[in-house]
């Protein structure tokens, strides 16, 4: 008979909580990688532009005034994606310690199985070993009889 460990389905409860976990810290880190993706396309997008306005600077006022515009516009939108980066790397922090915290519940519960299977381990050795004695002294009373 194998050994049948009482907690198994909270075992595989835990189990599943901590890839769900898993799962949803994967996400967040996307979601940062996301957000540094659009700073660095924001800023290769504001230098593009940039370089655009200053070759047009020369034009005139209207120029300089778009200039000025343009700026404010990028740091505006880059504020807003550290904004969402700093969002995000909060999240995904939140997201690892609550995958750490179901990793440690279900080891928890690993260990106490591990445990659980060991003694029973134990327990049937000592067992078979004592049926294997009893059969050798049962053996040995019937040669010594005859």
């Amino acid at each position: 008979m194998a050994y049948r460990f009482p907690l198994v389905t909270l075992l595989r409860f835990r189990e599943n909580l901590e890839h769900r976990s898993w799962l949803e810290l994967q996400a967040a880190n996307q979601q940062v990688q996301r957000a540094e993706v659009s700073i660095s396309q924001l800023e290769r997008e504001r230098v593009e532009w940039r370089t655009g306005r200053l070759s047009a600077l020369d034009i005139g006022v209207k120029a300089a005034e778009l200039e000025v515009w343009g700026e404010s516009y990028y740091q505006r939108k880059r504020l807003e994606f550290e904004r969402c980066r700093l969002t995000a790397k909060q999240q995904a922090a939140a997201k690892l310690a609550e995958f750490y915290r179901a990793r440690q519940k279900r080891q928890v519960l690993e260990n106490l199985y591990l445990r659980g299977k060991n003694a029973y381990d134990t327990e049937r050795a000592r067992r078979e070993q004592a049926r294997v004695d009893e059969l050798f002294l049962l053996r040995r009373g019937r040669i010594a009889s005859s």
